[in-house]
């Protein structure tokens, strides 16, 4: 029998077995062969989902909920500006600022805020919807054909369709003001912290740009336009912005950025992240100019600390609207100055000696020249309008107690036990009020009965 007869007579013979091994190999392939189409198909979904979210947006720098100067951009793009003017006047220099002088890079300060928003009617409301007030520059290079409008406002298609809002509809929003002081602390205020504000829908924005979001994530964002003025005014914070974007201005509308994604992270008072998304050309050194523009072009405003002359001594004060100072800031002015020192004023619920008890009091922990260079940790100095008050006098203990910070609305409280080591006269340095942080609530009241703090008075 000839080798080829043998093979014939054997795949008759086996035809079933030889089948089944046939079509489990071409079910398997298929369905390998589908899996890499679908989940390549996946990515690229994924990928225009993640480029319609940029809207353009190269860069972005986001302070999430710290306020700097909206004219901090302008600094930056000023400064930019003229580094490309010096090199193309250079001979034989190529121009390497981010700006060109053909106008190549747009950017724009902005306003992020969170807020809900209901139709006029009451028939429809809509929650975490992120409001950003947008300045004209980002109008013209972004949004062109939606020339924005005093009481305007421009919603995507998302925000649209669960309002079922159409342009001329009213709507009114509830903005959430951005607080000094964390709302999750025991001693922040309760008072309303949304404010008002009565648009009309000037129009639908189509998903490009729409769903613009800096965030990750599958469900499609809530979005409202308006201009930043007018979201500045309504939270009386003129001149203020959480946001720096910048746009490659490319021809095309909706330029293909690829897949790089890079995390800038800075510790400092900002705490704000620089993102580039994308590739381009000289990607790195494009990153390093606008992070150094940063760097030497925003102020101590810009991190929301000022420099106040002291009023009762010779002095110069660090103070933050958010009340406490962040490390880094702390650390800067420690290294900068050895005579500088860092002073912390919390408020005691309680202070009580015996019998007697003054409650509502503001303690500070400093050192000289307000107490002692040798003062324990288990002594206390007191002025006299409190010994007078506890009637106590040096040697004898008062219990301190006060609410805990991490425990927010628990309203933990903890006490601690001191001994008197002196009595000070009610006259500076130990009678400044401006060792009290101007706490939001608290600071103009004449009497605690007008304290707006989170915790019941008793």
């Amino acid at each position: 029998m000839k080798f080829g007869t043998l093979i014939r007579r054997s795949l008759r013979f086996h035809w079933r077995s030889h089948l089944g091994v046939v079509l489990g190999s071409t079910i398997g392939s298929a369905a390998l062969i589908g899996a890499l189409v679908v989940g390549d198909s996946v990515r690229g979904s994924l990928r225009r989902q993640a480029f319609t979210r940029l809207a353009g947006v190269h860069l972005a720098m986001n302070a999430n909920d710290r306020l700097f100067e909206a004219s901090l951009f302008n600094r930056m793009l000023a400064a930019g500006t003229n580094d490309a003017a010096k090199a193309q006047r250079s001979p034989g220099s190529a121009p390497t600022a981010i700006w060109g002088s053909s106008g190549q890079w747009n950017g724009s300060a902005a306003l992020q805020l969170p807020a809900s928003v209901t139709r006029q009617d009451g028939a429809a409301r809509a929650n975490a919807v992120n409001c950003y007030g947008m300045d004209a520059r980002y109008f013209k290079f972004i949004l062109p054909e939606f020339a924005p409008i005093p009481g305007g406002v421009f919603l995507n298609e998302a925000l649209a369709r669960q309002l079922d809002a159409h342009t001329g509809d009213r709507l009114i929003f509830r903005i959430q003001k951005p607080s000094s002081f964390s709302q999750e602390a025991s001693i922040s205020q309760r008072s309303e912290t949304s404010i008002a504000l009565p648009l009309v829908v000037a129009g639908i924005l189509p998903a490009w740009p729409g769903n613009f979001s800096l965030s990750i994530g599958q469900p499609t964002t809530l979005n409202a336009f308006l201009p930043i003025e007018e979201l500045q005014r309504t939270i009386a914070r003129e001149g203020c912005a959480n946001l720096i974007l910048v746009s490659w201005g490319l021809k095309t509308r909706r330029p293909d950025f690829g897949d790089q994604v890079r995390h800038f992270f800075r510790e400092g008072p900002a705490r704000g992240s620089l993102i580039s998304l994308g590739e381009m050309a000289d990607d790195n050194e494009t990153l390093a100019k606008v992070d150094g523009y940063f760097h030497d072009y925003w102020s101590l405003k810009d991190a929301e600390v000022d420099w106040i002359a002291g009023t009762n001594s010779p002095t110069v004060e660090i103070r933050s609207q958010r009340i406490f100072l962040d490390p880094p800031v702390c650390r800067a002015a420690l290294s900068a100055d050895t005579n500088a020192q860092p002073i912390l004023t919390y408020l005691a619920t309680l202070l009580r000696a015996g019998t007697n008890a003054a409650p509502y009091s503001m303690v500070t922990a400093a050192g000289a020249p307000w107490t002692p260079a040798d003062l324990r940790n288990d002594e206390i100095v007191v002025n006299q309008w409190l010994a007078d008050d506890l009637r106590i006098k040096p040697g004898d203990e008062i219990a301190l107690s006060y609410f805990l910070p991490e425990s927010a609305a628990k309203l933990e409280e903890a006490t601690n036990t001191f001994r008197v080591r002196s009595i000070v006269p009610m006259e500076v340095p130990w009678a400044d009020r401006t060792l009290m942080p101007d706490f939001p609530g608290i600071e103009k009241a004449e009497s605690t009965s007008e304290w707006d703090a989170g915790f019941p008075l008793t």
